[in-house]
């Protein structure tokens, strides 16, 4: 596997890259289960995978456009290793969230995710990206990236009223494990719980939810609590606060999941925030 990389720019707010994939891996980062912080427009120009956001699975075809909000899990599934993966990724911090969205990313967390750009689409976003990459370096950079993410949301608010809903491929064992966990996420459960409720035996929940998700289930709730904790933490600003809503019962394994999830303390999140 080899990857070459066309253009890339990363600050504390933004995260670009255009990159290339020969002979792509499944077991590397960029395709393996994982969240963050950012909110994702993902371009997918060339191969053959699936997208898989929150159990969701979304057939790529060149010309997709997704979007994923922050704390998503998700995943791309290789299915022809033979193809090349082509993409281009723009990441933005909740501070560079352009106001007037709140529509666009409620139906991107009801399972939205995915836009076919029409011919004449594809070559505007094209323009764009050639645009902002021979800037690369310049003064003007990280203002074009703000120009193109508010342009690209508007333009997919637009597609959204007219376009018919693209509904997912997904597993419905996994769609009612991830309802669990969101609906229990502030307290204390254990996988027994979970067999009560669906009456299946854990091994096998577990071993149905990684083939669809990349991760098991515990790993996945730690996630989804350490980014409710992080909204909560905006929110309210006290870390004690955090701390409750997460569902973690003990403080210091919530904190060393907080640093590994997030990349830094709730303390310094909160100095950062404020």
């Amino acid at each position: 596997m080899e990857e070459k990389v066309f253009y890339s720019y990363r600050d504390d707010h933004y995260y670009v890259h255009h990159t290339l994939t020969t002979r792509p891996e499944q077991e590397t980062f960029s395709f393996r289960s994982h969240s963050h912080n950012m909110y994702e427009i993902y371009f997918f120009l060339d191969g053959e995978a699936d997208f898989v956001v929150e159990g969701n699975i979304h057939a790529l075809k060149a010309g997709s456009l997704m979007l994923c909000t922050r704390g998503a899990t998700h995943h791309i599934h290789i299915k022809n290793r033979e193809m090349d993966y082509e993409r281009i990724a723009i990441l933005f911090s909740q501070k560079m969230m352009p106001a007037g969205f709140d529509q666009l990313f409620q139906a991107v967390g009801n399972g939205s995710n995915v836009f076919l750009l029409s011919k004449n689409e594809r070559i505007w976003l094209w323009e764009s990206f050639r645009i902002l990459e021979e800037n690369s370096g310049s003064m003007q950079e990280a203002s074009i990236i703000d120009a193109l993410i508010t342009s690209i949301l508007a333009k997919l608010t637009q597609m959204q009223k007219n376009q018919t809903e693209i509904v997912p491929a997904n597993d419905p064992i996994v769609r009612r494990i991830i309802q669990y966990i969101h609906q229990n996420i502030a307290v204390e459960w254990h996988l027994e719980d979970l067999e009560k409720q669906l009456f299946r035996n854990r091994n096998y929940l577990n071993r149905r939810f990684k083939a669809v998700m990349g991760c098991s289930i515990w790993e996945y709730t730690l996630r989804k609590r350490i980014f409710m904790a992080q909204q909560q933490l905006y929110i309210t600003r006290n870390i004690t606060d955090a701390f409750r809503a997460s569902g973690f019962q003990d403080y210091s394994v919530f904190y060393r999941h907080y640093k590994k999830y997030i990349g830094i303390s709730p303390s310094e999140e909160l100095k950062k925030f404020k």
